[in-house]
């Protein structure tokens, strides 16, 4: 249903129901089978008009609203030079929209400012920085080697609470590192209580196997919050953990596979690994050449898939312009995959783990948008619309140029796609591909393209150290 498409929810509902017929727990505030609670929940939508009820309204992109500076989030980074490109980044913001306000991190503090006119949400306690609703010091020590990789901190929020991973966001330590930066998720409630904090947990606290991290942001689901995890010594290995959303305590963990790639000697790897959620399973990339799906509620895995991929050096590892950000994307029953160190584009069944589809890559593709209106929509140095049962190309948006590739992260709204490069905002029919507003950002103070977010009628841009809202004139 969270694709706004009640055929979808049921197809994903009968397929819950024939993979966990008797599965029990709770969700949306319910007790007991919970395919009959899907059912009721898809079947209570439906009445209402599900597509009616949960349709964003499009940003409106008057003027630019307001504008804060943040933090620069650039870690020792191993960085290719990029000839004719400024030297700036990387995009490790990507802020959330909860009600009326935008919630960002950088793995140490969180910031939240009104969607209105940029104006702390509430008081802080730090004049030197205003809209800081919690502050982790302990995230604040220094790397004994240097690091190959980007940087980004992601979040969510859900039921009124906001989740994160804090700290240095090194996911596999050097062979000669002699310690491994300390891990930990968060929880702040921000219905009740002003962000307050209401748990939080380290790996070590958490989990019953020692050695692991967090290796990226969590995802949550009903009382369920699932995040990756990555363990660098006695060998690398790629799991799940699933903890509750209200308490964090741990429900499971599983190891899900080995990863084959040599650990790096010198350098410690950061970088964002994301889960993606459907059909009653938790899907994850598994390092070099391999997608898992794992049962949502035991931690079983159900399937593991391999595909072909090519070994990335450093240099190239952090170099956000080349780097993908390998997010699964879950929709209509299938799993739609840009791997990383891969030049292919992949269809998987999302219950079986059958490989539907593969084609080599129109261009260099670092995101996959969404399902709109019948198309995959791919972000990279490029904007295409592809269809989604073959992967071949519909249409094309942007340059050749490298001073005009995309830049950051887009969003959809609406059958709509924003999305920037480094000069421009363009604002894309996500089916026909058609231009249908293009804005230029450089003849604007302070503003770039970026990591895109949108709410309540208001587009917001994160660049590297600084947010940036378009959005109405609020009374």
């Amino acid at each position: 249903s969270m694709q706004c498409d009640q055929r979808q929810a049921r197809r994903e509902l009968e397929a819950f129901q024939t993979l966990h017929p008797s599965a029990q727990g709770k969700l949306a505030g319910r007790e007991g089978v919970l395919a009959e609670t899907l059912e009721s929940i898809v079947s209570e939508v439906g009445s209402r008009g599900l597509t009616e009820a949960r349709q964003p309204p499009q940003p409106t992109l008057t003027h630019v609203n307001w504008s804060v500076e943040l933090p620069s989030a650039r870690l020792p980074l191993i960085e290719r030079a990029r000839p004719g490109l400024p030297a700036v980044g990387p995009l490790a913001y990507s802020p959330v929209i909860w009600t009326d306000s935008v919630l960002t991190t950088n793995g140490r503090s969180v910031w939240a400012h009104r969607l209105a006119d940029g104006s702390p949400t509430w008081p802080s306690s730090d004049a030197a920085e205003p809209g800081l609703i919690y502050s982790d010091r302990s995230a604040d020590v220094s790397l004994d080697l240097p690091t190959a990789g980007v940087p980004r901190y992601t979040s969510c929020v859900s039921g009124g609470r906001f989740y994160a991973r804090m700290g240095m966001p090194v996911v596999v330590q050097a062979q000669r590192s002699l310690r491994l930066p300390e891990s930990r998720l968060i929880c702040l409630d921000l219905e009740g209580a002003e962000g307050r904090l209401v748990w939080s947990a380290t790996t070590n606290e958490t989990l019953a196997a020692p050695g692991w991290t967090f290796s990226g942001a969590p995802l949550v689901q009903g009382d369920s919050l699932y995040v990756p995890l990555r363990r660098s010594a006695p060998q690398m290995g790629i799991g799940i953990a699933c903890l509750s959303a209200q308490t964090g305590d741990l429900i499971w963990e599983t190891t899900v596979c080995s990863d084959l790639q040599d650990r790096p000697a010198t350098h410690h790897l950061v970088d964002e690994e994301r889960l993606a959620l459907g059909n009653g399973l938790v899907y994850r990339h598994c390092g070099s050449g391999n997608v898992a799906a794992v049962d949502a509620v035991t931690g079983q895995v159900r399937w593991l898939t391999t595909y072909s991929s090519i070994p990335a050096g450093p240099s190239e590892m952090s170099d956000e312009q080349q780097q993908r950000r390998a997010i699964p994307l879950f929709a209509t029953g299938r799993l739609f995959l840009a791997p990383r160190n891969s030049h292919e584009l992949l269809a998987v069944d999302a219950v079986s783990g059958v490989i539907l589809w593969r084609r080599n890559e129109p261009g260099r593709i670092r995101n996959l948008i969404a399902l709109s209106d019948g198309m995959l929509i791919a972000a990279g140095d490029q904007l295409w619309g592809l269809d989604p049962g073959t992967g071949n190309v519909e249409w094309t948006v942007g340059f050749t140029d490298p001073q005009g590739f995309g830049y950051g992260r887009g969003v959809h709204v609406a059958g709509h796609i924003y999305w920037t490069t480094r000069e421009e905002l363009f604002v894309v029919d996500g089916q026909q591909g058609a231009i249908r507003r293009r804005i230029p950002l450089t003849a604007l103070e302070h503003v770039s393209g970026g990591n895109l977010a949108t709410g309540g009628g208001v587009l917001v841009i994160a660049q590297p150290t600084r947010l940036t809202a378009f959005g109405p004139a609020f009374e």
